[in-house]
């Protein structure tokens, strides 16, 4: 064996001796080989040569071809590979023709830019009303991405539109929509948000009509507008040279924007955020809503902040409260939109009322006999309220009203007032509400904006709150907010106490 071995060593000395460009052929050669062709061995094809020590992964040495003759060549190296992958051409559909007005984020943010990325002149596609989305990426062979021996993502940059697709069904092509997008995206300018133009839109627009505002500028510009808000209100903080009133300008805005469900969502998170609870904030964000409105509340929260809204409920309350809490927000019959009118039973009206009476010795906030009570107020539809208070009034000859104020006390009571206030005189109660919100000294902004905002969705009831609130303070709603607050959130707070005169802007 090691006589072969000399002997073939002495074979290759003497064809170096002669071709002393044969080291150089034989390296090219082998690269060649090994690189280009990539030939795979299994160690089963290898089973009959037992004097291979390599395991079968590579050629045995004696495949290898030599070279007799000094003048025959070694094959040439291709300077090439076939297996390159295929060029995206150029020849493709033309983009969009550049229009400032309707460009995603993602598109160059000028028209030099837009011409530069594109190396050859293309021609303008007919303009259209409706955002156009770019062109698509060029179609491939079904086995284009075969060229490498391994797998890995390929990645096309450019211009990449987004999704059209509205969370409503909402359609797009809502010209006034698109209008009011396009205001809103100019308001954003030097020195922060100019608030005039945005007060003029929001102020008197459906819930319909703003939900398609919030997606058009979402196309328009590639950003939430609501995040947008946020991030302003933010700075404003930090800014002493902006308006200070900004932020609450702000709050209301996204308010507004969010229409008169999802808001509720963004009130429950804002009442348990930071120091303290804002109780008032908290009850009447949830007490008072249907089936439906609970479910599209807790949608917005899981969504927009990736948690469940009955948490945010339970880790600010306590004892009998947060039972009275998640009797509020579990779904019940009597929270169905079908059943919100129906002539109460007066059997079960004045067996009610006996329980009532039967626990009112014992009543209070650490009795178990407070959740009779609660179950009565909390679980029932306004009629049926309105039925037990008369009950209630025809047995004892006292009202529940006081009986409420007497057993309870704190955050419990304030909700069970607010529950049977809003079914005895929902009017009144309201016009109290904005009372409450603005007297004294400082202004409860969050709340004063979450009840006007609240009211101002239905249009008769806004205004028989206005004549109520006139008559029991003797002096007009709208007066009263111009000598309360300032700024543009004082313009925008009056622009919604007037928005009852007019219709909706669809």
């Amino acid at each position: 064996m090691s006589n072969m071995f000399h002997g073939q060593d002495h074979q290759y000395q003497h064809q170096q001796h002669q071709d002393p460009d044969y080291n150089q052929h034989q390296y090219q050669y082998q690269y060649q080989y090994q690189y280009q062709q990539q030939p795979t061995w299994d160690q089963s094809n290898n089973s009959n040569s037992n004097s291979n020590s390599n395991g079968g992964y590579y050629p045995p040495y004696h495949h290898q071809p030599t070279w007799q003759d000094p003048s025959q060549q070694p094959p040439p190296i291709q300077t090439s590979s076939p297996y390159q992958p295929p060029v995206l051409s150029r020849e493709q559909p033309p983009p969009p023709a550049y229009d400032p007005a309707q460009r995603p984020m993602s598109w160059p943010s000028s028209p030099q830019d837009y011409q530069n990325y594109y190396t050859g002149p293309f021609p303008a596609v007919p303009g259209s009303s409706s955002l156009q989305p770019p062109a698509p990426a060029p179609t491939q062979p079904p086995n284009w991405l075969g060229h490498h021996s391994h797998s890995h993502h390929h990645s096309i940059s450019g211009p990449l539109g987004l999704p059209n697709i509205p969370s409503t069904g909402i359609r797009l092509n809502n010209d006034l929509a698109l209008e009011d997008a396009q205001r809103i995206r100019d308001a954003f300018g030097v020195g922060g948000l100019h608030h005039t133009p945005v007060i003029n839109i929001i102020a008197n627009r459906s819930p319909e009509h703003l939900e398609n505002v919030l997606i058009s500028y979402k196309n328009l510009t590639g950003h939430d507008l609501l995040a947008t808000l946020k991030d302003t209100s933010r700075s404003n903080k930090l800014n002493k040279l902006i308006d200070t009133n900004s932020k609450h300008f702000n709050t209301a805005a996204i308010a507004i924007l969010l229409g008169p469900v999802s808001s509720e969502g963004y009130w429950i998170v804002k009442s348990v955020k930071g120091s303290g609870t804002n109780e008032a904030l908290l009850t009447e964000a949830i007490f008072g809503r249907t089936n439906p409105e609970l479910e599209l509340m807790k949608s917005y929260i899981r969504s927009s902040h990736f948690k469940h809204m009955e948490d945010y409920v339970r880790s600010d309350l306590s004892m009998g409260t947060k039972a009275l809490f998640e009797m509020g927000m579990e779904p019940s019959m009597s929270k169905d939109p079908n059943h919100l009118y129906c002539s109460p039973d007066q059997s079960r009206v004045r067996l009610d009322v006996q329980k009532i009476i039967t626990s009112t010795p014992t009543l209070n906030l650490f009795s178990k006999n407070s959740t009779v009570l609660c179950q009565v107020l909390a679980l029932n539809t306004p009629g049926y309220i309105i039925a037990v208070a008369d009950e209630y009034r025809l047995a004892t000859g006292k009202n529940l009203r006081d009986l409420i104020t007497r057993a309870f006390f704190g955050h419990m009571k304030d909700t069970l007032l607010y529950i049977l206030d809003g079914a005895v005189d929902k009017v009144e109660r309201d016009a109290k509400l904005l009372e409450d919100a603005m007297v004294g000294a400082g202004t409860r902004n969050h709340l004063l904006i979450s009840r006007l905002v609240r009211i101002h969705w239905n249009k008769p009831h806004l205004a028989e709150v206005k004549q109520r609130y006139s008559r029991m303070y003797k002096q007009d709603l709208v007066s009263r907010l111009r000598k309360e607050v300032k700024g543009s959130y004082r313009d925008l707070m009056i622009s919604i106490a007037e928005s009852d005169v007019s219709p909706w802007r669809q």
